[in-house]
């Protein structure tokens, strides 16, 4: 068996800037990283989303790992870069995002849109 290290998701070891391979919770071994695309994507599966014209709300249950339950940073910084772990399309003129931070056991992750009437 090899110390490579390996996606938990897709069991390669590829890594590139714009999808590095992250230690991205407290799992260690043979489920310790995860590529950054890799797991945008389980993320992604996750999310719920209720949009309306003025606002669009995008809410995680649990926002964390599935194994050792670590809670995921909304962002990551690797190699000198800084990485979103969610991707939402930005709204054309004035708007506001909010986004909620993480709290003692609490584990949602909730993203608000707001855009003023015109």
């Amino acid at each position: 068996e090899s110390d490579e290290k390996k996606c938990r998701f897709c069991w390669t070891s590829g890594a590139c800037e714009e999808n590095p391979l992250l230690g991205s919770c407290k799992c260690a071994g043979s489920v310790g990283f995860i590529h950054l695309k890799c797991l945008c994507s389980w993320l992604e599966v996750k999310r719920q989303a209720k949009t309306s014209t003025n606002f669009s709300t995008f809410f995680w249950k649990s926002f964390e790992c599935e194994i050792c339950k670590n809670a995921y940073p909304l962002m990551f910084k690797a190699g000198g870069r800084t990485y979103n772990l969610v991707q939402y399309q930005k709204p054309v003129g004035d708007y506001l995002v909010l986004e909620s931070l993480s709290q003692e056991k609490n584990n949602n992750r909730i993203i608000y849109i707001i855009r003023p009437s015109a």
